[in-house]
């Protein structure tokens, strides 16, 4: 709830805990999802600095999925005479893994602190960054976009003054087309404005 973000740690402690008792782990990226659809209308609700520790408890959260070893972001062993339950089960934790990735990203594109994105990155696979990247652009271009055909701006999505922060060839972000390729690097994200991205 709004202004009991001090009780979510031991809260999602208990329901991980729970799932695990009953032998669920894959429901994590279920829950995920369900965690992030709430921080997402509770971000409406509350100051910066509140949301700002909500994702952080989210993120230690979801670390814990993969430093437990409950999920992994590895692809099993290949080699000969490897058991097939085996490959079945880290297949799957991959990929529950992968999605609970994905499920931050869309999380962190509506605005957090470098730390956020750098804790998300750091589980990140390097082959899978740029899937990663792209999700995170993607989603933050969309949530753009959908206040904009909606004519409302989002606590987060602020318009920032262009003194400052213009410069010649730079390109608004709900200018850029979806599937576009771009080089660059994503330098900040921030609850009032949203992604930084660099593209050069």
């Amino acid at each position: 709830r709004k202004g009991q973000v001090s009780t979510w740690s031991e809260a999602c402690v208990g329901i991980y805990q729970r799932l695990m008792v009953i032998g669920a782990p894959y429901s994590l990226s279920t829950l995920a999802a369900v965690v992030m659809d709430r921080v997402l209308s509770l971000g409406t609700q509350v100051q910066s600095d509140e949301y700002n520790q909500m994702l952080a408890v989210v993120g230690e959260f979801f670390s814990s999925f993969f430093s437990s070893g409950v999920l992994s972001l590895s692809a099993p062993p290949a080699a000969f005479g490897v058991d097939a339950r085996f490959v079945a089960d880290e297949t799957d934790k991959l990929a529950h893994g992968t999605n609970i990735l994905l499920h931050w990203a869309v999380l962190l594109a509506n605005g957090c602190l470098e730390s956020e994105t750098d804790a998300l990155f750091a589980l990140c696979p390097e082959k899978s960054e740029i899937t990663l990247a792209q999700t995170l652009v993607n989603a933050a271009v969309s949530m753009e976009k959908t206040l904009l055909s909606s004519g409302r701006r989002g606590p987060r999505t602020q318009r920032r003054s262009d003194v400052g922060w213009a410069h010649s060839g730079g390109i608004l972000a709900t200018d850029v087309v979806v599937g576009s390729q771009v080089s660059g690097v994503v330098t900040n994200s921030s609850k009032q404005y949203g992604v930084f991205l660099d593209f050069g």
